[in-house]
């Protein structure tokens, strides 16, 4: 076998060359990492500004009324059962006309179980009639009336929410211009998850999106063994805040699409 010389320093050359060249790569993510997270964080906030103008009139709202619970009905047992109490205490005149002592001892029972019985009876018919008949046409009415007060609403907050929605487009369009689409998993597109991903790049834990969504994928795994409870809340507002950039992201198109055709207008 022939042996082919190496030369050293041309070696270490090459070693430094590559590097370089995987250091230069991963500051490239860490950089793109870190608009990606400012963008995002800052859609969200903008979301969070759109939605702290309606609540400014969410006291207009009527709400929908409740179903009558374990309460009401012993209202209505109370009221009924006092009532037929009362009714047959106004009856006691009569006594002394009944001569029997069976008319006497049937009047005694009477009083005595008629009104838990009406009380009973009554207290339930009234529940149900009342959740099953009066309260879907209250809520009819109410919903009605939310729909108009929805519309007023709108209409108030049109100046407040026009401005955002401008600055959502705007945002929208670095997102567009960076060519963030397709970049990261929609599954974990929100600020706090890009935010960790982008800390793993930074520490060099990780050198490429996929390695670190892998240590985001463990350190979730890790959180759920831990304190299952805590990390399924944490989830849930993950999921919130991913499906809230999802929303939005889907309106960038709507945005985009809006100033084609507005820019398409402005030539003809």
């Amino acid at each position: 076998m022939i042996g082919i010389p190496i030369d050293e320093s041309t070696t270490g050359s090459l070693d430094m060359q590559n590097g370089s060249h995987v250091a230069d790569d991963r500051q490239a993510l860490e950089s793109r990492l870190n608009t990606l997270y400012a963008i995002l964080r800052q859609l969200e906030e903008l979301n969070e500004q759109r939605d702290a103008v309606y609540a400014r009139y969410r006291h207009l709202y009527r709400p929908l009324a409740e179903p009558w619970g374990k309460g009401m009905w012993w209202l209505w047992f109370f009221l009924l059962g006092t009532g037929t109490f009362v009714v047959l205490s106004m009856s006691l005149r009569v006594l002394p006309e009944l001569e029997s002592t069976s008319a006497l001892v049937t009047f005694t029972v009477t009083a005595m179980l008629l009104p838990p019985i009406v009380a009973i009876v009554g207290a339930t018919i009234v529940k149900r009639h009342y959740n099953t008949r009066r309260l879907p046409v209250k809520n009819d009415e109410i919903t009605r009336e939310n729909r108009a007060t929805r519309e007023r609403i709108e209409e108030m907050a049109a100046p407040d929410v026009t401005a955002i929605d401008r600055k959502i487009g705007e945002v929208s369009d670095a997102y567009n211009t960076f060519g963030y689409v397709g970049f990261f998993p929609e599954r974990y597109l929100n600020s706090a998850d890009v935010g960790r991903c982008w800390n793993f790049v930074r520490d060099h834990r990780a050198f490429s999106v996929q390695q670190a969504i892998n240590l985001l994928e463990e350190e979730l795994h890790r959180a759920r063994m831990e304190n299952f409870q805590a990390a399924q809340l944490a989830e849930h507002e993950r999921t919130r805040r991913t499906v809230q950039v999802g929303n939005l992201i889907n309106a960038i198109g709507h945005f985009q699409t809006h100033r084609d055709l507005r820019d398409i207008h402005d030539r003809m």
